[in-house]
C-alpha cells in the first residue's frame, strides 16, 4: 500500500518563504511591511504606446495564423501577450519601498559646565567637576542609556564653546559659562546633524551677563528641547546671591540716578562686601557695604 508524505504546515511555510526570498530578494515580512511603487525607466507615454502596440501586433498576428486550430491561435496570442506584458512591466520598473530605522542616527548635544565654580567640593565624591566627570564618563549608566538610543556629542562650556571627545576633558579653569554663547555654539555645530535635543549641565555659577531668552527662542522654533542638569548644592552656609536690580531707565549725559540692589544673604551678618556697577563694561560705580542677615536692600548713587 503506498503511502503520501505530506507536509507539516511549518515547514510547507518555510519552504514558500524560502522560494519568495529567492525570487523577489526579499522576506515576506519585509514585503509585507513595504510599499510597491512604480519608477519608469521611461516617461508614462511610451510606456503606453509600448502596451498598445503589442496588444495590435498580436491581435494582427493571430488573424493572419492560417490552418491552425482556435485552441492553438489562443495560445500562440496569449504567449505573446505576455511577452509584450513582461516588457511593459520591465519598463515600469515596480520597486519596493521599506522604512527601516537607522540606530544612532539623532544627536543629542551635552554642553559640560567647565567654569572656576566647578571645582568647588560640595559634593561626596569631591568637586563638581569629580562629580560631573564621574556621572557623564564613558562607561557612566547615563551615557550608555543615551548611547543607545542616540549619538552624543560633547562640549564644553566657558567663555566660549568647544567640541571635546567627553567629560575627562574638563578642567574647570574657565572664568564664567556663557551659556547662551554655548547654547548658540552647540546649534551651529550641529546645523547638519538631526539634533533630537541638547543637555546643558551647569552649577549656575559664573554666568556671563548675556540674555538666554533670545538663543532658547530660536532652538524652541526649530523644535530641539533643552533639558537642563544643577550640578552642587542648592543651599549654602555663608551665601550671597542677587535676588534684584532696580535701575531708572533712562539717565541724562553726566546727571545722576539712584539704583537699588536687593541682596539675599546667609551666614555673613556684619561682613563688609564691594559692589561693583558696570555699564556696557565700563566701571561707573563702586561702593563698599556692610551686610546684615536674611534681605538687605542697598541703594547706591550713580
Amino acid at each position: 500500500m503506498a503511502r503520501s508524505a505530506i507536509l507539516p504546515e511549518s515547514s510547507l511555510a518555510s519552504v514558500l518563504d524560502a522560494i519568495t526570498s529567492l525570487l523577489l530578494k526579499h522576506t515576506p515580512e519585509e514585503l509585507s511591511r513595504g510599499e510597491f511603487t512604480l519608477a519608469p525607466a521611461v516617461p508614462w507615454l511610451v510606456v503606453a504606446l509600448v502596451m498598445v502596440g503589442g496588444a495590435v501586433a498580436t491581435v494582427l498576428a493571430v488573424r493572419q495564423l492560417r490552418g491552425t486550430t482556435p485552441g492553438s491561435q489562443l495560445l500562440l496570442g496569449g504567449l505573446r501577450a505576455a511577452i509584450f506584458l513582461v516588457l511593459g512591466l520591465c519598463l515600469l520598473r515596480p520597486s519596493l519601498v521599506l522604512s527601516r530605522a537607522i540606530p544612532q542616527r539623532n544627536v543629542v548635544g551635552v554642553l559640560l559646565d567647565d567654569s572656576r565654580s566647578m571645582q568647588v567640593g560640595d559634593h561626596p565624591a569631591g568637586s563638581r567637576l569629580l562629580a560631573v566627570q564621574a556621572a557623564w564618563a564613558d562607561s557612566s549608566a547615563v551615557v550608555r542609556a543615551l548611547g543607545d538610543r542616540f549619538v552624543l556629542r560633547f562640549f564644553r562650556v566657558g567663555g566660549a564653546v568647544a567640541r571635546v571627545p567627553g567629560a575627562a576633558a574638563l578642567t574647570g579653569q574657565s572664568s564664567r559659562s556663557d551659556l547662551a554663547i554655548a547654547l548658540a555654539g552647540a546649534r551651529e555645530a550641529l546645523a547638519d546633524a538631526p539634533l533630537a535635543g541638547l543637555v546643558l549641565v551647569s552649577d549656575g555659577a559664573d554666568n556671563a551677563a548675556a540674555d538666554l531668552e533670545e538663543e532658547l527662542l530660536a532652538l524652541e522654533a526649530r523644535g530641539i528641547p533643552v533639558h537642563t542638569v544643577g550640578v552642587g548644592t542648592t543651599r549654602f552656609a555663608r551665601d550671597v546671591g542677587v535676588d534684584a536690580v532696580r535701575l531708572p531707565e533712562s539717565v541724562l549725559e553726566g546727571g545722576e540716578a539712584v539704583g537699588e540692589v536687593l541682596l539675599r544673604l546667609r551666614g555673613v551678618a556684619g561682613e563688609r562686601l564691594r559692589l561693583e556697577v558696570e555699564a556696557a563694561g565700563r566701571l561707573v560705580q563702586l561702593d563698599t557695604v556692610t551686610l546684615a542677615s536674611g534681605e538687605e536692600l542697598t541703594t547706591l548713587p550713580l
